[in-house]
Order: structure tokens, then C-alpha cells, then sequence
């Protein structure tokens, strides 16, 4: 399976993503989400058939939009089918210290996926 590595730019976060392990950073304010997010989820689909044991997700946003937070949402939700095939689903969510928004996002789609996220605060 190849890597999906994307640059950040000033509106898009950059993604970083290996067997397992998947990192998303930075600010999302984007006009297209669906096109950013495409060959995220392509690749996570074809991940979902031949999945690691554990398989960690980092966030640690700056910023992100409504349409940005449903696609990341559904990414997410796609993963946590992982944990009913007995396989380890973790997600930390990096937050600022001075950014209650970010964590009570985090907070929010914690509670609609039904998993316990790692807050780290930097």
C-alpha cells in the first residue's frame, strides 16, 4: 500500500499517511473538500480490507471548517468500524492550550464515534 503524503498550504493541512498511522495537520479551510479528501479515501478503503492491529490517528489542527470537519468526521467513522473487527482504534487529538473550540470539537465527534480520545495539549 503506498503512502498518501500531502503539503499543507495556507488553506489545506497537510496529511501524512502510512500503514496504521495516520497524521493530519495544520489548517483546513477548503473550497472542495470532496477533491481534497478523495485519495484519503481511496486509500482507506483499500486499508479497511488489510488493516494493521492498531491503527493511530493524530490530529492537530489549527483551524477547520464545517465541510472539512464532516469529511474528516466520515473518515474517522469509516476507521472506528475497525474496532467491531477486534482491531485497536485510537485517535489523539493535539489541541492548544489556548483553544477551548478545538477541544470541544474533538469532544464533539468523540462522543458521536463512541471512542475515547487522547488529549495531548501543546
Amino acid at each position: 500500500m503506498n503512502d498518501v503524503i500531502i503539503k499543507a498550504t495556507e488553506k489545506s493541512m497537510a496529511v501524512d499517511i502510512s500503514y496504521g498511522i495516520l497524521n493530519f495537520e495544520g489548517r483546513s479551510i477548503l473550497t472542495d473538500p470532496k477533491t481534497f479528501f478523495d485519495p484519503i479515501n481511496a486509500w482507506v478503503n483499500k486499508y479497511l480490507k488489510d488493516p494493521a492491529e492498531e491503527t493511530v490517528v493524530n490530529v492537530k489542527l489549527e483551524y477547520i471548517d464545517t465541510a472539512s470537519t464532516q469529511a474528516l468526521y466520515q473518515l474517522l467513522r469509516q476507521l472506528n468500524s475497525l474496532r467491531k473487527k477486534g482491531f485497536v482504534f485510537m485517535v489523539n487529538w493535539h489541541v492548544e492550550e489556548e483553544d477551548p473550540e478545538m477541544k470541544e470539537l474533538g469532544e464533539m465527534i468523540e462522543q458521536r464515534l463512541g471512542v475515547e480520545f487522547q488529549y495531548i495539549t501543546y
